[in-house]
């Protein structure tokens, strides 16, 4: 066996590879269903080993060794095969169906049945705790969604299919979807079996979420600089020096403005020259409106949006599921039409800014809502979408 599943093993799956043959096949668990349960659990324990606060990926990386890696190749085809036969949905209503647990009392015995329980229940303590974690690492991202949305004015909302639920606070949802793991999901488990701590037990409340707000806008404002690091030392020190100058220049609403407009217009032109852009926009969404404009020498140049829906993906093909074929899907492709409506929107009012600065204090808030958006679009562009490589060429 892996030795992912060896060092971090499924209570359930140990107790029942302990019954007789006899019992596993009245239960029908097979090696199949269990070897879903052993994965599951596994990269949930390797996810919630709290002594390593690497990426999980990087930790999971570590578990695997290179030898293994076959193994681990022929695990994954064998996990593939039992969710699409169907097996593991079958016992699992099999599981819920009216009688079926009496029945396995009456089988197991009731000492023996309880046991079993309580392998489950410790499983599930693991995997509900993994999933508290994973929903809680998305609240930078939640919080760069909702100041995203902000920066763009109530008729570009609109415009997007879905627009009411996009215009929602997404870190008040995530809150009370917390809420909800907490009293419905941790409450009735044994979490003091897992490795959870205080913070992972006591759930967020809304009344904090301004606090929790500000706290992520710092979060996402280091992510989005670590983001743009790795293709620009250059383009990372526009982004500082526009914060440094809200703080320290007596004209430092015009230096912000200008540092964006720099950074912005500097990223799209070094990751894909204007030529290239519009061969893609040609190859990808030729019936796109708003993509190109023609200038007073009648020139055909890519508008700043197109440039973003560029330099969103990375300058490759559409994948087939944004349904590129028919023209820009408003579903599918929601995040980058945010993505691009919104570094464009951010552009032209601190353009207006930068050449009309009157230093008021309006707009010194204007500039640091929209830098909040700009670092907040570039965090989900870079991690979502964007030139697959800092050290490919880009398009390559």
């Amino acid at each position: 066996m892996l030795q992912m599943l060896d060092d971090q093993p499924s209570q359930f799956a140990v107790y029942i590879r302990g019954l007789d043959a006899r019992h596993r096949q009245a239960l029908q668990l097979d090696d199949s269903v269990l070897v879903v349960v052993e994965v599951v659990v596994a990269l949930c324990r390797q996810f919630c080993a709290s002594s390593d606060g690497r990426p999980w990926a990087d930790r999971l990386a570590d578990v695997i060794s290179d030898k293994q890696r076959d193994e681990l190749g022929r695990l994954a085809a064998d996990f593939a095969e039992v969710v699409q036969s169907g097996a593991l949905e079958q016992w699992q209503r099999r599981l819920r169906q009216a009688g079926f647990q009496g029945f396995a009392k009456r089988l197991l015995g009731a000492a023996e049945y309880r046991s079993a329980v309580d392998a489950l229940k410790a499983d599930g303590a693991v995997v509900a705790l993994a999933l508290r974690r994973l929903l809680r690492s998305l609240a930078p991202y939640a919080a760069a969604w909702t100041d995203m949305v902000g920066a763009m004015s109530p008729d570009q909302v609109r415009a997007l299919k879905g627009g009411d639920a996009l215009a929602a606070n997404g870190l008040h949802m995530l809150v009370q979807l917390d809420a909800f793991l907490g009293e419905k999901v941790l409450g009735p488990l044994p979490m003091e079996t897992t490795r959870a701590a205080a913070t992972d037990l006591a759930s967020w409340k809304e009344q904090d979420l301004e606090e929790m707000a500000r706290r992520l806008r710092l979060d996402v404002s280091s992510k989005s600089v670590d983001r743009v690091g790795r293709s620009s030392a250059t383009l990372v020190r526009k982004l500082r020096g526009a914060r440094a100058a809200l703080r320290l220049a007596d004209d430092g609403i015009s230096q912000a403005a200008n540092s964006l407009v720099e950074l912005l217009d500097r990223m799209m032109r070094e990751a894909f020259p204007p030529p290239q852009v519009l061969a893609w926009i040609d190859a990808n969404l030729p019936d796109e409106p708003d993509l190109t404009h023609t200038d007073k020498e009648g020139v055909v140049k890519p508008t700043k949006y197109g440039e973003a829906l560029c330099f969103f993906f990375g300058g490759a093909p559409i994948p087939e599921s944004y349904d590129a074929e028919n023209g820009a899907n408003p579903q599918a492709m929601l995040i980058p039409i945010v993505f691009a409506t919104v570094l464009r929107t951010a552009r032209n009012r601190l353009s207006k800014i930068k050449h009309t600065d009157a230093g008021t204090a309006e707009e010194r808030e204007a500039v640091v809502g929209l830098m909040t958006a700009v670092e907040a679009a570039l965090l989900l562009g870079l991690t979502v979408g964007g030139p697959r490589s800092a050290e490919a060429p880009p398009g390559a």
